[in-house]
């Protein structure tokens, strides 16, 4: 289920997120829905290939987490030299 989908429809689920104190992936309940509220027509997308080979495309203002640095940075703010925080699911 996409994060627009549960925003759009506030739907009451739990989510996969970083612990950044455990360090540790788990499931928290959704308690705030958000939308921007100025909607930017043609954002600029990012794709970010994993040593693996995978592929994410993400937004410019969307933060990904780093775990050698334990902070959250917007992906147009990576210079492609730092390991990110990936969900294997």
């Amino acid at each position: 289920m996409s994060i627009r989908h549960i925003v759009e429809n506030n739907i009451q689920c739990q989510v996969m997120s970083w612990n950044e104190h455990l360090e540790c992936l788990e499931y928290k309940k959704v308690l705030h829905y958000f939308k921007d509220r100025e909607v930017d027509k043609s954002p600029v997308w990012y794709e970010i290939e994993t040593e693996s080979g995978a592929k994410i495309k993400a937004t410019g203002n969307h933060k990904v987490f780093l775990p050698d640095l334990k902070c959250w940075r917007r992906v147009d703010e990576l210079d492609g030299s730092e390991n990110l925080m990936v969900n294997r699911h």
